[in-house]
């Protein structure tokens, strides 16, 4: 098995819709080679890392998640605060 896995440049204070719709663009050029990676038993996913002091929260619009999906990507996200789950 091989992977191959890439840490993407990110800006403070940049919204992660907007974050998630410029890589739908920059990616959609490829997205027939991704979704061929999927079909063939491959996992194409996008996983967002989120560190906060407190509460957050992001509303991802059917518009992006299908634009997401139609790009044939996979979204994780991983919530850490600073608080211990009880």
């Amino acid at each position: 098995m091989s992977y191959w896995e890439c840490e993407l440049e990110t800006e403070d204070q940049v919204d992660i819709t907007d974050f998630l719709k410029k890589l739908v663009m920059t990616f959609q050029p490829h997205r027939g080679f991704l979704k061929q990676l999927s079909s063939t038993g491959g996992e194409v996913c996008i996983d967002v890392t989120i560190f906060g002091d407190g509460c957050c929260a992001s509303q991802f619009d059917n518009r992006l998640l299908n634009d997401l999906a139609n790009t044939g990507f996979d979204l994780r996200l991983d919530f850490y605060g600073s608080e211990p789950i009880r």
